[in-house]
């Protein structure tokens, strides 16, 4: 064996030994930290876990190389009506969000329809309330974006407008969100073109997401310059010709 060879390897015994360490170290913090976390994530990886990954061609990427650091977010009834959101392929990236009430939009109006839930996020993540593309596709109703911060313990409401005209007459029937309509209960009459939201009808989605810790600071002076600049609201143009 040359003496360059012989250096080689103890170069990549020291980096082997360091990653190691570095593996050791921090699952040693994780277990320190498991018993406060262990509410809202899933920590079942152990330093043998860690190690064991940690082998071949790449261990330092194989190590992270782990399913079993999960996420976990609570949902809480906040009524008897209520039901608690599903994914319907464990792959999808929101949950659905049900309605607790009948609810009827009519046109031009505006609804905040309750879901009779409550969530309880992890550290470090945030909510949004999303549209379903099936009820955007078949309907009129708009469903508005929503934000739920970290530490909001209210019910989720869902904001959703009803973009149809008013057509000036009263009918017996309410379009519904599966692209139907539905005849209204009781003989009671209502605006034509009002949409009819069933309890327990799915009309948002909910997505988990990690937030980063951000700090805003003032800036004195003047802007770093930039290609783009102030240009905005379409300043690029309509289609690829107009960026030449």
């Amino acid at each position: 064996m040359t003496k360059r060879r012989q250096e080689i390897e103890r170069i990549l015994n020291r980096i082997v030994n360091r990653h190691y360490d570095v593996l050791r170290r921090l699952a040693n913090e994780e277990e320190e930290e498991k018993d406060s976390m262990s509410e809202h994530f899933d920590a079942k990886y152990t330093l043998d876990d860690l190690l064991e990954k940690s082998q071949g061609e790449n261990p330092t990427a194989n190590a992270w190389e782990t399913d079993k650091i999960k996420p976990r977010v609570g949902f809480k009834r906040l009524s008897d009506d209520a039901t608690i959101p599903t994914k319907a392929h464990a792959t999808d990236s929101g949950f659905d969000l049900y309605a607790s009430e009948d609810v009827i939009i009519e046109p031009g109006e505006t609804a905040v329809v309750k879901t009779g839930i409550a969530v309880e996020l992890p550290p470090g993540y945030e909510a949004q309330v999303r549209p379903r593309s099936g009820v955007t596709a078949k309907t009129k109703l708009r469903v508005q974006i929503g934000t739920i911060d970290q530490d909001y313990r209210g019910e989720i409401g869902v904001i959703v407008d009803n973009t149809l005209d008013y057509p000036g007459i009263t009918i017996d029937y309410a379009l519904t969100v599966d692209g139907g309509a539905e005849r209204i209960q009781e003989e009671y009459e209502v605006t034509g073109n009002s949409y009819l939201i069933r309890k327990g009808d799915r009309i948002a989605q909910l997505v988990i997401q990690p937030l980063p810790a951000v700090e805003a600071y003032e800036i004195e002076g003047e802007l770093d310059d930039t290609e783009r600049g102030a240009g905005g609201f379409g300043s690029t143009g309509i289609n690829e010709k107009d960026g030449d």
